[in-house]
């Protein structure tokens, strides 16, 4: 008789994706199963025309047409050519150039804007361009809120996660700052006391160094009060 592979049987309990949709997590009887995507190994240009090269993106930065090569950037779909556009752009000039974006790269960027925010040192920059993006495209993000609910979950956890790292990082400065203001404190007032120490041990001294009383002779004593019985 020849010998079959049987292959185990799994039962899933439990499906869940996660927000971003590129990933998703099953619970088995043989464990919890996660499976991903890792898009950044994936060269996946959008609209790619023949024109779009690196040389020619970082050739309309260099020249200051920062919308199109915005635009080409988001085009070729490279990250670090993507981020070398974005961070070129004045914080000063984030809002007009969202406004001025097509609606159909609002999404691209964004995601882009989410996936930074999550390492990046740029935290105020990336969340000026997250905050303009969802402003000035909100009512195409609501029109389209099936499709980019996901990304804005995302959004929303890295701020989220952002929030808690800097308010611990502020709260352990902020106790900081108050023990060195007491220990400054407590350095300036040493001289004043050390001053009324030495004016108390200089003191204490002084009467130390006081000649004592002179005794006063019982005799004499005596005498004094048999003049004054014999003059009552």
């Amino acid at each position: 008789m020849a010998a079959r592979a049987l292959r185990p049987e799994i039962r899933v309990l439990a499906v869940r994706f996660s927000p971003t949709g590129e990933s998703w997590g099953a619970v088995t009887t043989e464990g919890l199963l996660i499976y991903s995507l890792d898009p950044t190994l994936v060269f996946e240009p959008f609209q790619l025309e023949e024109d779009i090269t690196e040389g020619s993106v970082l050739a309309k930065l260099a020249a200051g047409h920062r919308a199109r090569a915005l635009i080409m950037a988001l085009h070729l779909n490279l990250e670090r050519i993507t981020r070398r556009v974005v961070e070129r752009v004045p914080l000063t000039d984030v809002e007009s150039l969202a406004a001025g974006l097509p609606h159909r790269y609002v999404e691209k960027l964004l995601a882009f804007v989410s996936a930074e925010l999550e390492g990046t040192r740029h935290l105020e920059f990336y969340v000026q361009w997250a905050e303009c993006l969802v402003r000035q495209h909100a009512g195409w993000l609501r029109a389209h809120a099936g499709r980019v609910t996901p990304l804005l979950r995302h959004v929303q956890k890295a701020l989220t996660t952002k929030l808690g790292a800097i308010g611990k990082i502020c709260d352990h400065n902020k106790y900081l700052l108050s023990y060195l203001s007491h220990l400054g404190q407590l350095r300036s007032a040493e001289p004043a006391l050390k001053r009324t120490a030495d004016s108390d041990s200089d003191s204490d001294s002084d009467v130390e160094g006081a000649a004592p009383p002179e005794p006063v002779d019982s005799s004499d004593s005596e005498a004094a009060a048999m003049v004054v019985i014999r003059g009552s």
